[in-house]
């Protein structure tokens, strides 16, 4: 972020410049602009404009729950992954073992076409 000389405040606060997209990133800011709102210097100015501490601390607090949502969710989507590629993996292995079963169906009941066909489908 570029160093605001006009406003050191808005600097030392870290609210500068754009709000980032990315999450992890965007946590960080948010995190350290509360950190650094809740020190004496800060606080009672913001009080004055609407923000005591209480909503400092209960920003913070809303910060934190989201992050834990945040890393709840990427630990979700990576277990859906993994549970994906194992479901994948073990759809192949049936289908390799149904395809040998079959072929040894097709042989051992070769003299009984009747259970042959209801073994096929």
């Amino acid at each position: 972020m570029k160093r605001e000389r006009n406003d050191p405040q808005k600097y030392a606060l870290k609210v500068t410049g754009t709000v980032p997209f990315d999450k992890q990133k965007m946590i960080t800011t948010a995190r350290a602009s509360y950190q650094a709102a809740q020190a004496e210097r800060y606080a009672s100015v913001l009080a004055i404009y609407g923000y005591p501490a209480g909503a400092i601390t209960k920003a913070l607090k809303a910060l934190d729950a989201y992050s834990r949502a945040d890393t709840d969710q990427n630990s979700a989507v990576g277990d859906a992954v993994k549970a994906t590629a194992d479901r994948n993996t073990a759809v192949k292995a049936l289908d390799t073992c149904m395809k040998q079963i079959r072929g040894i169906a097709k042989v051992a009941l070769r003299k009984r076409p009747d259970l042959l066909k209801k073994f096929n489908g």
